[in-house]
C-alpha cells in the first residue's frame, strides 16, 4: 500500500510526508505535515498539523493550529486554538486559545487564554 493510498483511507501507520484528507488517524506512526478536518493521533506524532479538531493519545505534535484540541498523556510544542484546549496528563510549551484551557495533571510553560481551569497542574506563565 502506498503512502497516497493510506492517506485517502484516512489512517496512517509508519512514516508519511505531507498528508491532506478529511479525517486522519495516525497509529504508531509519524507525519511531517497533516491538514484535515479531524486529526487523531494514537502513539504517534506529527511535526505540523492544521485541523478543526485535534485529539492526541500518547503522542505528540510540534506545532498545532486548530479550532479545538484534546491531549491525553501526550505532548505539544505549540498549540494555537480558536476554541477549547484540554490537556490531561500532558505537557505543552505554549498554549494560545481564544476560549477555555483546561489543565488536569498537566504542565505548560506559557498559557495565553481568557479563561483557564487548572487541576493538579503547573503553568509557568499565565496571561
Amino acid at each position: 500500500m502506498t503512502e497516497h493510498d493510506r492517506a485517502t483511507q484516512g489512517e496512517l501507520q509508519g512514516e508519511a510526508g505531507d498528508v491532506v484528507a478529511g479525517k486522519v488517524t495516525i497509529r504508531q506512526g509519524s507525519a511531517r505535515s497533516v491538514r484535515a478536518r479531524e486529526i487523531s493521533i494514537h502513539q504517534g506524532g506529527a511535526v505540523r498539523v492544521h485541523a478543526e479538531q485535534v485529539a492526541i493519545t500518547q503522542g505528540g505534535i510540534v506545532l498545532a493550529r486548530t479550532a479545538s484540541a484534546q491531549v491525553t498523556a501526550g505532548a505539544v510544542g505549540v498549540v494555537t486554538a480558536t476554541g477549547e484546549v484540554e490537556l490531561k496528563g500532558s505537557a505543552a510549551k505554549l498554549v494560545l486559545s481564544r476560549d477555555e484551557v483546561d489543565f488536569e495533571h498537566s504542565a505548560a510553560v506559557v498559557a495565553v487564554t481568557p479563561e483557564v481551569e487548572i487541576s493538579d497542574s503547573a503553568v509557568g506563565v499565565l496571561l
